[in-house]
C-alpha cells in the first residue's frame, strides 16, 4: 500500500486464520509504498472457501481503506494406512476369507471410505478357494485405498497344509473256485483302485485272505464267504467293498 502524505501506515487483517509475519509493515526505500506480510498455516482440515478483509490505517490521521477478497483452500489427499497382516494356516480344499475389520485393519487420515486391493491368489473380496494341488506357502499383497491413492503394500504369509485324500475302491466282482484251488486276486485286474493324490495304493484283506490276496482253500472248505477289501494310501483307506467267494465242494474227502 501507499501513502499520498507519505504517512507511515499500518495494517490488520480479518476473517480466517492469518497473523501478521514478523518485521512488517515496512517501507520500501527510496518511495511512499509500504510492504506487509500475513501468513496463515492451514492444516488438514482447513479445507473450504473463505474471505479475508485487509485494512490499511495511515498514522497519524488514522484514515483508512478496506479491500476484501475470496480464496479457496483446496483439499489435499492423504493415504491410507494398513496395518501388518497376522499369517494364515489352512488346509487344502478350505477357502480362505480375509474380514475388514477382523483381518483386515485400515485407517484413513481424511476419514475417507478405505477398500483393499488383493494380489493373486486371492479375489477381488480377498477370498481363495484352495484346491488339492495348492499346498505351499504363499507371501500376498494387499494394499488398502481410499479410491485415490495407496497405502504401503503389507505382505502377509499364507501356509496351505497338504490335504490327503483317500484312494477309491471299484466293487469286486463275486469269484468261485473249487475246494484246493488257489484264490489270487491281481492287481489292476480284480483290484482297481485310484488315488486323487496320485499316492501309491496297496490293499487290506479281510480273512480268509492273507495280506497279498491269495488263499487255498481246503477239502472242507466249501461255502459262500463275504470277504472284505479295502484300498488304502498308507495315511487314508477307501470305503469298505465286499465281494463274494464261493468255494464249491469238490468230495468225497480224501482220507
Amino acid at each position: 500500500a501507499s501513502d499520498l502524505d507519505n504517512d507511515s501506515l499500518s495494517f490488520s487483517v480479518t476473517g480466517a486464520g492469518f497473523t501478521s509475519s514478523h518485521g512488517y509493515p515496512k517501507q520500501e526505500e527510496g518511495t511512499n509504498l509500504w510492504l506487509w506480510q500475513a501468513f496463515w498455516q492451514t492444516d488438514h482440515s482447513s479445507q473450504g472457501n473463505y474471505n479475508i478483509t485487509v485494512t490499511v490505517t495511515d498514522n497519524p490521521t488514522k484514515l483508512s481503506d478496506t479491500k476484501s477478497t475470496p480464496f479457496t483452500v483446496a483439499n489435499v489427499n492423504r493415504p491410507p494406512s494398513l496395518e501388518p497382516i497376522p499369517e494364515k494356516t489352512i488346509n487344502e480344499g478350505e477357502k480362505l476369507t480375509l474380514i475388514p475389520g477382523v483381518d483386515l485393519k485400515a485407517t484413513d487420515p481424511d476419514g475417507d471410505q478405505i477398500s483393499f486391493i488383493f494380489a493373486s491368489p486371492l479375489d477381488a473380496n480377498g477370498q481363495w478357494q484352495t484346491g488339492y494341488t495348492d499346498a505351499k506357502t504363499y507371501q500376498i499383497e494387499i494394499k488398502a485405498t481410499d479410491g485415490a491413492l495407496q497405502s504401503a503394500p503389507q505382505f502377509f504369509k499364507l501356509t496351505v497344509n497338504n490335504t490327503n485324500r483317500a484312494p477309491s475302491l471299484e466293487p469286486i466282482l463275486s469269484k468261485t473256485i473249487k475246494e484246493g484251488d488257489t484264490l489270487s486276486l491281481i492287481k489292476g485286474v480284480d483290484l482297481k483302485a485310484t488315488d486323487p493324490d496320485g499316492d501309491q495304493i496297496s490293499f487290506i484283506f479281510g480273512s480268509p485272505l492273507d495280506n497279498t490276496g491269495n488263499w487255498q482253500p481246503g477239502f472242507k472248505a466249501a461255502g459262500t464267504y463275504p470277504i472284505e477289501i479295502k484300498a488304502s494310501d498308507g495315511a487314508a483307506e477307501s470305503s469298505l467293498q465286499i465281494f463274494t467267494l464261493i468255494v464249491t465242494n469238490v468230495g468225497p474227502y480224501q482220507t
